[in-house]
């Protein structure tokens, strides 16, 4: 349901993770969702809907969700998988941020996401992490934008992804009409 294209499932998916959530907090509501103690599944469950907020433009709320889910998550030393989805909440930051065409805090998330990655040594999410920064770049007139989609196209070409490097490049050419060289 959380991956189908039809909205009844959306909606459908939604009410199935409020239900888990409920599983240990009958009383939850969304929009008191910062007064819940979480655990890390649960955490996960809210990272899922909010999500699907952003994809019903409802793109407050799951910013909001988004920033506190990060904060719960960076406290201590995270794990692999922590690592892992901290890095798609950022990514999800940034996408929020540009569909609302804040193109500024997309640069500073973006950048506050690769040093994070730095640090701790992780490749996962890069090449999504770089093409945020580089369609944020061009908004915003910054003629170092096709620096960071390069990197993100040559993570993807580097990593054997080939099938979403074409998927990128096309999207990149019709949405914003930026043409990336085959050899970068």
């Amino acid at each position: 349901l959380y991956h189908s294209r039809f909205e009844s499932d959306k909606t459908d998916a939604k009410n199935i993770l409020l239900d888990a959530l409920r599983l240990t907090q009958p009383s939850f509501n969304i929009t008191q969702f910062m007064t819940y103690k979480y655990s890390f599944i649960e955490l996960r469950i809210l990272l899922l809907y909010s999500i699907l907020l952003a994809e019903e433009k409802e793109l407050s709320l799951s910013t909001k969700i988004l920033y506190f889910i990060l904060e719960r998550l960076k406290k201590g030393a995270p794990t692999p998988y922590q690592m892992f989805l901290l890095v798609k909440i950022y990514t999800n930051i940034c996408y929020n941020y540009h569909l609302e065409d804040a193109h500024k805090k997309v640069l500073l998330v973006a950048d506050e996401a690769l040093a994070f990655c730095l640090e701790k040594e992780t490749t996962h999410g890069l090449n999504s992490l770089y093409y945020r920064k580089g369609i944020a770049e061009y908004h915003l007139k910054n003629k170092n934008y096709m620096s960071s989609l390069f990197r993100s196209f040559f993570i993807l070409k580097l990593t054997g992804k080939e099938d979403l490097l074409a998927i990128d490049q096309k999207v990149t050419k019709e949405q914003y009409g930026i043409e990336i060289p085959m050899e970068y």
